[in-house]
């Protein structure tokens, strides 16, 4: 569990940002997330989905299963990531 606001904003916006990447490399709109995701048994509708992913607020379960919905292989973890030695600030208690 984080305690600090903006390290989960800063973590939300980076795994946000690798399922919208993941869904660009392959030309898809949310609407075609949904179909690949109803293949799988998951149901979301549109709005909920757009929702989901703007707040970057899913959970690890359903990252995966967009994933593998997409049929992504493999995820590269190469990108910035919050790090206490560059943001000291960050990782201290509270907002």
């Amino acid at each position: 569990m984080i305690v600090n606001e903006a390290l989960e904003t800063e973590w939300q916006a980076r795994v946000k940002g690798m399922l919208r990447a993941e869904m660009v490399k392959r030309n898809m709109k949310t609407a075609d997330l949904i179909s690949v995701l109803r293949r799988w048994g998951i149901e979301e509708n549109e709005r909920n989905l757009r929702n989901k992913i703007a707040r970057g607020t899913f959970s690890a379960t359903f990252f995966v299963q967009c994933l593998v919905a997409m049929d992504c292989q493999t995820l590269r973890l190469d990108g910035e990531f919050p790090n206490p030695a560059v943001n000291p600030e960050l990782w201290s208690r509270g907002t």
